[in-house]
Parts: C-alpha cells; sequence; structure tokens
C-alpha cells in the first residue's frame, strides 16, 4: 500500500498530516477551475436555491454536465504536470521510475532498492560502503577492536566519532546503537546464552527478514556515550554489516511496533523522523515525488569517495516518480531533471551520447553470469563447458553492448571471478585462459568429448545428438538481450545450436531454473524433479562487499542453488571460510572457492558459472549540476550517498 493512503486509526490525527503541503501547481489549477466552476453555476444555482437554507439537512444534488466537464479537464491538467515542475529552488532533481511503497526498509513485504537509496541520505551506520566495495568507519572513529577468545566467542570494542548529533540537535551516542539492537530482536526466541535463536523470525516484533549476525550476539554492553561492546557467540565474517543504519532512541518509537509504523510514515506523532546522515526528510507527495532538506545540522561525511565534509551545498533533494523512461530521458536531455541512477537499457543511449550528460558509473559487487545446468546431457561434459567459455568472447560483450553505455568502466576483457570484483584487493581472473574469441580451441575440446560436426555445421555426439543448448534470460531487458544474441553467435561460430529461449517478467526463472522442480532436480541430483527445466540462464548474484554472501547459491541443496552442483568438499571449504578472519587468509579461501564455479582445477563438475562482467547500473548528471557527489553501485549505495559533493551549475 502506498504511504499516505492507510486510513487513520479513529480518533488520532494521521501520522501523514505534515506531508500533505500544500503544491504550487495544484493551487493554481485548482484556482483557475474554480473560477470557472463559478461563472458556469452563477446563473442555476443560485436561482434553485432559497434564502436561509439549512446546510446541515440539504441534500447531495447530481453534478451537472458543465461540472462533470470541467472536473474531468482538472483530472487531465493535473495528471500532465510533471513532478518535476515542483522542485523548489536550489533542489536536486533525481527521477526514477518507481516509488517506494513505504519507507520500512527491512520490511521483506516492503523493502525495496528506492527505499534503500533514499534511506541512505537520511541515516548512517556504524559502516560505510565506497566505490571500492570496501567497508570504512562512518559513524565510528575507527577500526574495531577485535577479539577472538579462547571459548570461540568474540569481543568486538567499538568507539563512535566525537561530536555527532541528530538533525534535531540531539547528541548521536552509544545509547542509540543499542536502541537500534533492541529493537532489531525485540520479542525473537533466545537461546540459552541469549543470542537469537538462529534464522528464526519466532516472536520477533521488528518487521525484518532473518537475523543473520544478529543472531550470534550474546550481549551488548554500552561503556559510555561514545563506546560500546559486542560478543558473538562466535566469528562471523560480515560483522561489519551489522548496525548499518541506528535509529534514534528519543524519535524513533517507544517499543518495535512503533517504530514499524513510524518508518512507514517516516514520522512519529506528525513529526518527520531525525535524520543522522546529510538530508532530512520534509514532503512526499503520493505518487509523484518525495523531497528532502539539507541537514544544516549535519556532522560531516567521512567517505573516502567525498571531498566535502560539511553539510550538503544544495538546498536538497527531489526524488520525483516518472513511470515511463523516455520521459526520464527527456527531462535530463532538456534539463528539468539532473540525476538518473537506475537499471541499464538501451535507450539511455540518447543520454550517453549527448554532451550535456556526464555518465559517472561506478561497477559495483553485482556481476553477470551465464549458469550451466549441469543435469544437461551435453553440459554435464567438462570439455563442452570448457567449449562454451573458449567460444564466448566476453571483451566483445563489454565493449559492444556495455561500453556504449558506461564508457571503459570495466574490465575490457569481462570478469573471471563469482566472489571477487576487480576493484577488490582479493580480485584474480580464473577463466584468463579463455580470454577472447577461441573458436579453433572450442572444436578442438568437442572434438575430444566424441562430438562430430555435421553438414549444416552442428556438432553432435553419438549418444546425446545434437549440441542444442536453450539459453535465456528475462525477455525485454534490452542489455541482456543483446548479451545473449552476441554470446549466441560466438557459439555457433564454434558449432553449437543455440535457441533464445527467455520469458517476459520473471516467467523465465519461475519456470526454469528457480521453478520448484527445476530446485528439486539440482538438490536430488536429477532423481527427482525436472532437470530438463532449463539449459543455460543469464542472471545476475551479489558477491560483497563480504564476498562469502555468494555460498548460499552453491552450497549443496540451497533452495537458491539451481545448476545442479552439489559438492561435499565445497560445503566444508565454504564453511571454513567464512570463519577466517585473517585478511590474507579470506582473500586465499574465497579464491579456492571460486575455482571449484569456475574451473574444473578444484572438482571434475566445476566450471558451471560463466562470469561474464560486473553488473553497472546507468548514473549520471545533467548539465544542471557542476558535480554530483559519487556512487557506490551497491543496493545500499545510491545516489544521495555523497550527495555533500553535489553543486549546482551556476
Amino acid at each position: 500500500m502506498a504511504a499516505g493512503r492507510r486510513p487513520a486509526e479513529e480518533g488520532t490525527v494521521p501520522a501523514t498530516v505534515f506531508r500533505r503541503a500544500p503544491q504550487r501547481w495544484r493551487a493554481a489549477v485548482v484556482a483557475a477551475l474554480a473560477a470557472i466552476v463559478l461563472l458556469a453555476g452563477c446563473s442555476s444555482a443560485d436561482d434553485e436555491a432559497g434564502e436561509g437554507t439549512d446546510e446541515s439537512s440539504a441534500t447531495i444534488e447530481p453534478v451537472s454536465p458543465v461540472e462533470a466537464e470541467i472536473a474531468e479537464a482538472a483530472g487531465e491538467i493535473l495528471d500532465e504536470v510533471s513532478p518535476i515542475d515542483e522542485a523548489p529552488e536550489g533542489y536536486v532533481v533525481w527521477v526514477t521510475a518507481q516509488e517506494p511503497p513505504d519507507l520500512h526498509l527491512d520490511d521483506p513485504d516492503n523493502g525495496t532498492e528506492i527505499a534503500s537509496w533514499i534511506r541512505q541520505g537520511l541515516l548512517e551506520g556504524l559502516f560505510g560502503v565506497g566505490t571500492d566495495l570496501a567497508y570504512y568507519p562512518e559513524l565510528l572513529d575507527g577500526e574495531p577492536q577485535v577479539t577472538i577468545n579462547d571459548d570461540g566467542t568474540v569481543t568486538i570494542d567499538f568507539r563512535l566519532r566525537g561530536g555527532l548529533t541528530w538533525s534535531d540537535g540531539t547528541p548521536l551516542t552509544s545509547a542509540d546503537v543499542a536502541y537500534t539492537h533492541d529493537i532489531l530482536i525485540e520479542g525473537c526466541e533466545t537461546e540459552s546464552d541469549g543470542s537469537v535463536v538462529d534464522n528464526s523470525l519466532e516472536g520477533c516484533q521488528y518487521s525484518a527478514g532473518p537475523r543473520v549476525g544478529y543472531d550470534l550476539v550474546t550481549s551488548f554492553e554500552v561503556l559510555d556515550d561514545d563506546s560500546f561492546t559486542l560478543t558473538l557467540a562466535s566469528y562471523f565474517p560480515d560483522w561489519r554489516s551489522l548496525y548499518d543504519q541506528v535509529f534514534a532512541a528519543h524519535a524513533f518509537g517507544e517499543d518495535a511496533f512503533s517504530v514499524n509504523r513510524n518508518l512507514q510514515e517516516w514520522s512519529a506523532g506528525g513529526v518527520p523522523l531525525p535524520s543522522s546522515g546529510p538530508l532530512m526528510f520534509e514532503l512526499w507527495s503520493e505518487g509523484r515525488s518525495i523531497q528532502l532538506a539539507r541537514n544544516d545540522a549535519y556532522h560531516g561525511s567521512v567517505s573516502p569517495d567525498a571531498a566535502s565534509t560539511g553539510p550538503a551545498e544544495v538546498a536538497g533533494v527531489v526524488v520525483a516518480f516518472e513511470e515511463r523512461l523516455d520521459d526520464r530521458i527527456a527531462a535530463l536531455l532538456d534539463g528539468r531533471a539532473d540525476l538518473m541512477m537506475e537499471d541499464l537499457d538501451l535507450a539511455q543511449l540518447a543520454l550517453a551520447d549527448d554532451e550535456s550528460f556526464t555518465v559517472a558509473v561506478s561497477p559495483g559487487p553485482v556481476f553477470e553470469h551465464w549458469g550451466l545446468n549441469l543435469l544437461d546431457p551435453h553440459l554435464a561434459k567438462p570439455e563442452v563447458r570448457t567449449a562454451m567459455v573458449q567460444a564466448l568472447d566476453k571483451g566483445a560483450i563489454v565493449t559492444q553492448v556495455y561500453e556504449p553505455l558506461v564508457g571503459e568502466v570495466l574490465p575490457a576483457n569481462g570478469l573471471g571471478n563469482a566472489y571477487w570484483m576487480p576493484t577488490q584487493a582479493g580480485y584474480q581472473n580464473h577463466q584468463a585462459a579463455f580470454d577472447g574469441s577461441q573458436i579453433d580451441a572450442a572444436v578442438a575440446s568437442l572434438e575430444a568429448a566424441g562430438y562430430v560436426r555435421g553438414g549444416d555445421g552442428v556438432f553432435e555426439h553419438p549418444e546425446d545428438g545434437r549440441l542444442a543448448i536453450r539459453v535465456g534470460t528475462t525477455a525485454g531487458n534490452s542489455i541482456r538481450d543483446e548479451s545473449l544474441e552476441l554470446g549466441k553467435s560466438q557459439l555457433e561460430q564454434a558449432g553449437f545450436q543455440i535457441t533464445i529461449a527467455s520469458e517476459p517478467g520473471g516467467l523465465f526463472f519461475s519456470r526454469g531454473p528457480f521453478a520448484p522442480e527445476a530446485i528439486q532436480a539440482s538438490a536430488s541430483g536429477g532423481t527427482s524433479g525436472d532437470g530438463d527445466a532449463w539449459d543455460v540462464a543469464q542472471f545476475s548474484w551479489v558477491s560483497g562487499p563480504w564476498p562469502g554472501r555468494v555460498s548460499g547459491s552453491f552450497r549443496s541443496g540451497s533452495s537458491t542453488n539451481p545448476y545442479g552442483f552439489a559438492n561435499p568438499e565445497f560445503d566444508v571449504a565454504a564453511t571454513d571460510c567464512d570463519g577466517e578472519s585473517d585478511p590474507q587468509a579470506v582473500i586465499d579461501c574465497y579464491n579456492r572457492l571460486d575455482r571449484f564455479l569456475t574451473t574444473t582445477e578444484e572438482v571434475a563438475d566445476g566450471l558451471f558459472v560463466i562470469p561474464l562482467t560486473q553488473r553497472p547500473r546507468f548514473y549520471g548528471y545533467s548539465s544542471g549540476l557542476a558535480a554530483a557527489g559519487p556512487a557506490p553501485d551497491v543496493d545500499a549505495g545510491g545516489p544521495l550517498v555523497n550527495i555533500v559533493d553535489a553543486r549546482l551549475a551556476e
């Protein structure tokens, strides 16, 4: 349900009243139409109404044809007015397609990416994520001290930066972090050591998914206003992701139920929630825009990407919702909007080629890959999988499909790792031996597996028949469509018969790789379920900033593992990697895990993942901005993270 549409509780003032500020465009239209109504109705309505009419007992008369026509015209006029035209002077206009249902980011029923990006301008956390995909201390004064105790428990000592404040002037202290923790675990079922039951939502009051990481916290001790200590039951490798947005104890609500309600509307008692970030919530015009004002009390950015350390220079940001991509592009080209960040689409070439628009992409931890179904009789052969990666020219896909939109920001030869991205210190290209187009090598690999090339150029196996492979993705995604067409052409040169079997929306995935029957087949090794639901799929996974988050997609029996890969050695190694705390050991361990996926060096049934490239979003700004802050391309790192660097053009 869209924010602002919930019925107010009986006898209370709606919490959204503060949002419903009058809007200039609406006032002007209503005033003009009111005059027309007056002129149209004065000769009839006044004659019909008698003096001294008791309004309390008056009945509602049918709307006249003239009034109906005027009302219809009013609706059309209001619909034609763009939310972009409502932006106050000095505000940056960020135009996007999707309005969030509300701003309760953690609620799995409500949370959306756009809500995450908006909240990044409002709330800060213990750590932020930079464009290098590394964590940096945000509210902290430096790296915490981590102690692994003899009994296996872990103690982490934190210290906050000095001078932290909320936008209402209240100091931000350790008590706020403790309050955030208490809200997150309120009511949750606990173990004997005080930690939350692993991945259980039993009794939990705050609307969120499984409390991964938080479920290991056995104690939270506030030492003083700036210092606090966590004790974990065991080591959690992604501990820096905890408390990534801290709540204000004095304002967000007295309990988790209240916080759930207040986060949805971003208000408590009709007053906007205070901010710790560079922006403050100001106004939500439902269906049209969200307005954020500058936080003049902001304690300053410490992001390694930000040049400015004080409050934002711009007066604020209007997040304007325009459903049609063509309308968003037109608004940027004609200078009515300033900023765009969204998934790639070939239509954005109009912006990439325009001198008034600057593409400012920072590739993130999301990677596109071809996933192979090991239950297919052809793809079950290591030689066929090797031939496929030999025939694919990832570099051509990058230069022909991605570079026209984002420039030369991606590795020229494509990607060769599913755990580490090229901007991270641990990155190694495990498929470097396959760089470029290697058609002759691919042919040799197929012949080594017993395939014979037919008169039509397609290879055939004496037992498994023609080398016919279906590849698919979400139909209508222009970038993926282009990638598949180019890949199809490359593989056909090597003797594959390729059929593109994409379906619109999520149908390809719900009927193919992630259909219940396909997941069942993957988990059972093909003894049950449907192992023939798909052959090759192009889709994306998120690998970082903690690289181990991707492991669940490859573990035996995982509900997100569609590949038919089940290897006990990998499962054990993945658990071991997640327990490593030494930085170099972490790099080495996850690189070994990647070789299970992208090579046959570790196991014969490896090489079922062909990473193509990092998946950048189209991020940039028009000439209305002299500069825009860098935006790390991660789920929680949208265009407002470094808004302190944004400057409007003179």
